[in-house]
């Protein structure tokens, strides 16, 4: 399992100068059922998640890129659910959904199957928590010039803060990763950080 804000080369958001992982990773095998965290309703289930994942600006270039160079496909199948809290949650690298929007699911609920899709080199799962109120996060230049991704997006939450890892099943923290101690973007100020490279 990769760890939360990990740094990574591939990182999507920027803190302290550096790129870094704003999710989970976790695998069990190709198809296996991916169940929702929590109770909430569908928003948006396939390749335009994006849409729904809180940036500060609108995503349009981004698809229109997409669609000029008839890339969708290579989007990951994502489902994004409104948890009814605040944040919302994001599966993504699915291989199919089983959910639509609309839906209203439970915790514990089959809402896809675990894929490779979109940037993935094998099957899994990718796992965001989205602090809707939360402060922008800035996104890797690298995302923002080639892929015209906008240059902010709400803070991504450590999702193993608020999971129990007693449900069976669930996944087990990886030893001598800790998460940190303060999630990155609280009190900070607003400001667009420029990707080191």
């Amino acid at each position: 399992m990769y760890a939360f804000f990990e740094l990574r080369d591939s990182g999507f958001f920027i803190i302290d100068g550096q790129r870094v992982h704003a999710g989970i990773d976790v695998a069990t095998f190709c198809g296996d059922d991916i169940l929702a965290a929590h109770d909430g309703t569908v928003l948006v289930a396939g390749r335009q998640a994006a849409r729904e994942m809180a940036f500060d600006s609108s995503l349009d270039p981004f698809f229109d890129r997409i669609d000029q160079n008839g890339s969708l496909g290579e989007q990951s199948i994502t489902v994004v659910i409104d948890d009814g809290n605040g944040y919302r949650s994001a599966y993504a690298h699915l291989a199919e959904a089983l959910v639509d929007p609309g839906d209203v699911v439970t915790a514990g609920v089959a809402i896809g199957t675990e894929g490779a899709t979109g940037n993935a080199s094998g099957c899994h799962l990718h796992y965001e928590m989205i602090r809707m109120d939360g402060p922008w996060m800035a996104v890797a230049g690298q995302y923002v010039r080639r892929e015209l991704y906008p240059q902010n997006a709400r803070q991504r939450v450590d999702p193993m803060r608020v999971l129990t890892l007693e449900m069976s099943g669930a996944p087990s923290l990886i030893p001598g990763i800790d998460p940190p101690d303060v999630s990155p973007g609280l009190g900070r100020p607003t400001v667009v950080v420029p990707d080191p490279g």
